[in-house]
């Protein structure tokens, strides 16, 4: 059975695999129907493990480790701020703006990918012993 750091850091993978798909679609000019497939499956996608880390593995996490439960909900408010972004991607997807798109994505990747990082080190010491406030 797979820890929650391994399987956010799997999702964390498999959502920067179909961010790559989208920006490759972008830049090979897909067609209108293409695009605007592949922008709601990243819509969905990123959306669901969102809402698996807020309802799910960080509320678990906090419960446990109530030391990480500040650091995790102020990852968790940045999803807002990354629904918009994908809601704004989408919008340039479906109107086959493709430069408009593959902007928004680059700057999305960059963002998502320092998060990711964040997200995986707070997690990242799960496994470690919990020391008693002084």
């Amino acid at each position: 059975m797979e820890s929650t750091p391994e399987l956010v850091s799997r999702e964390h993978h498999h959502l920067s695999d179909l961010i790559a798909e989208v920006q490759e679609a972008c830049r090979a000019g897909a067609d209108a129907a293409a695009l605007r497939s592949l922008g709601r499956e990243l819509r969905e996608a990123m959306d669901a493990h969102f809402v698996r880390e807020e309802a799910l593995y960080y509320p678990t996490v906090w419960a446990l480790r109530a030391d990480l439960e500040r650091p995790l909900r102020a990852l968790v408010r940045a999803h807002e701020v990354f629904r918009l972004q994908l809601s704004t991607i989408d919008a340039a997807l479906s109107d086959a703006d493709t430069p408009e798109a593959g902007r928004l994505l680059a700057g999305f990747r960059d963002l998502f990918t320092l998060h990711e990082r964040a997200e995986e080190a707070c997690l990242g010491g799960l496994g470690e012993p919990v020391r008693p406030a002084v």
